[in-house]
């Protein structure tokens, strides 16, 4: 029986990933390594592991902390989603400034699609086809909230810029470009500090 709980198998990290992608802001390595910190509590990860994607040997039990997610790659572990269901899952980080593009740092949790397919088979083809857009919502909603949920939380303990929910919406839009508001029409939820007040924006399509 195919099991979206084994870190091993694979096929559980094949497909794009469905994210939580904080900016947490201008690189900081304290401010980096607390919002990794209170991002495994508050998402009640299970375990903490190197890295499980890909064609790498096995995973191996690590602290959490930011030098051994920086050092292999990103860091895998088990986490319980809605409807009780336990899933693989990766924390990775992108440091904008040290690529030359930007000056943010962004922290990620993500569960990928191979494994959320075999919790619901209504992932199908998602993004899609008809398992795609405004189509998909419903199924979304549950996910997306939960993790607004974390990205709340985390909020509330750690402060941060913006994040981001969806399928890798990591990068899609930074908080210096929120000045002219949230948009209208969204592929993903947007958390965001807008005129002194912390809120969550759901998806629209």
């Amino acid at each position: 029986m195919f099991d979206p709980s084994n870190l091993d198998d694979k096929d559980n990290w094949l497909g794009g990933f469905y994210e939580l992608a904080i900016e947490v802001g201008p690189t900081h390595d304290g401010r980096l390594e607390q919002t990794l910190t209170a991002l495994w509590r508050i998402a009640a990860i299970d375990g903490c592991f190197t890295d499980a994607r890909g064609e790498r040997s096995r995973p191996v039990a690590v602290p959490v902390s930011l030098s051994w997610l920086e050092t292999a790659g990103g860091l895998s572990g088990l986490v319980t989603l809605p409807g009780n269901r336990v899933s693989v899952c990766g924390v990775l980080t992108m440091r904008e400034d040290e690529a030359g593009v930007g000056h943010s740092d962004w922290l990620v949790l993500y569960v990928p699609l191979g494994a959320l397919a075999r919790i619901d088979v209504r992932i199908g083809g998602f993004p899609f086809g008809d398992e795609g857009g405004a189509a998909s919502l419903s199924l979304r909603r549950p996910l997306d909230t939960w993790l607004a949920e974390v990205g709340t939380r985390i909020y509330s303990e750690v402060p941060f810029e913006l994040a981001l929910v969806g399928l890798e919406p990591l990068g899609e839009i930074h908080a210096d470009e929120l000045h002219a508001g949230i948009p209208k029409v969204r592929m993903y939820g947007i958390l965001a500090p807008m005129s002194g007040k912390f809120r969550y924006y759901e998806a629209t399509n």
